[in-house]
């Protein structure tokens, strides 16, 4: 079986308007009975095999705030956090439209993330993604590079000499 079949961060098909429209009255229906007055709106937006939903929130800025610290006044922030989005999550397409997957947006993703995860895919799929044959081609190549590897050997345990 290969481990990368049902892999949400690949694959897709382009999802038709009837779709769209479906699934975005499925949201904003889910939303305003889950959670009104946590948001001012929801957007909900497509391209290609992706569907991104994203919710905006009353502004707070309080009315101390002090303008010498930021470039803006009080009216100017609360217009731009008021149409600042906070973005949720990216659903995937896949040709079935009770069947996405998910993925959470983190403010604090590392794009490098999704090349390591294309490099680990091509690295596998030349393998047959066989675990046995990966770890057989990384063990040739540490003999090959001539560079030293540490090596962890279990430690021996000592014998117990006391009694609790």
């Amino acid at each position: 079986m290969n481990v990368w079949d049902d892999d949400p961060h690949s694959g897709g098909v382009k999802i038709p308007e009837k779709i769209k429209e479906k699934t975005k009255k499925r949201i904003i229906n889910y939303a305003e009975k889950h959670y009104t007055g946590k948001y001012t709106r929801i957007d909900v937006r497509y391209k290609t095999h992706f569907c991104y939903i994203d919710a905006y929130v009353e502004a707070f800025v309080p009315e101390d705030y002090n303008t010498s610290f930021f470039s803006e006044t009080r009216e100017e922030r609360i217009e731009r956090l008021y149409n600042t989005p906070t973005h949720l999550c990216r659903m995937r397409y896949k040709g079935n439209e009770e069947k996405w997957t998910l993925a959470f947006y983190t403010y604090s993703h590392n794009k490098i993330v999704e090349e390591i995860r294309g490099y680990r895919k091509q690295h596998t799929d030349k393998y047959d993604n066989d675990l046995d044959k990966i770890f057989e081609a990384l063990k040739k190549s540490e003999k090959e590079s001539g560079k030293k590897y540490v090596n962890f050997e279990p430690k021996l345990l000592l014998k117990k000499t006391c009694s609790y």
